[in-house]
């Protein structure tokens, strides 16, 4: 029976072992890896596929970084638009709790509009105006 040290060493056997050291270990174990191995180790010899590589390698990077700044503008354009519907929705929850009245014209207006300070001007105003004054007046 092993004993819990002997498990222990075994699992930290990997630990500190580099890539290659961990390849040509699996390499030992397994001819189809082994095989694999050879034959990267020629093509990785060869100037012109190395240079093809690296370019390869040049491209991927620059489709993952425009990914990762396309995912950046992505989540801003959703916070702001997050940010536009609260607003909006903002407005009618005041004019309702106020007790005056939206026409369709202007819940329309209003969910049409895009613009955070036009929408933040009518939310104060939809906050302070009286009753039968005009939600756009400026």
């Amino acid at each position: 029976m092993e004993s819990g040290v002997q498990r222990m060493e075994d699992v930290g056997k990997p630990i500190g072992r580099t890539r290659e050291e961990e390849l040509e270990a699996l390499a030992k174990c397994d001819p189809a890896i082994a095989e694999a191995l050879t034959v990267l180790k020629e093509l990785s010899a060869d100037p012109e596929v190395r240079r093809k590589a690296m370019e390869r390698q040049a491209e991927i990077d620059a489709i993952m970084r425009d990914l990762a700044l396309a995912r950046e503008e992505g989540e801003k354009v959703g916070r702001e638009e997050g940010s536009i519907a609260e607003r909006v929705q903002s407005i009618v929850c005041v004019l309702e709790a106020r007790g005056i009245r939206i026409g369709s014209e202007t819940l329309q207006r209003v969910r049409g509009c895009d613009d955070m300070d036009t929408l933040d001007r009518w939310l104060c105003r939809a906050a302070t105006m009286g009753v039968g004054e005009v939600l756009f007046a400026e």
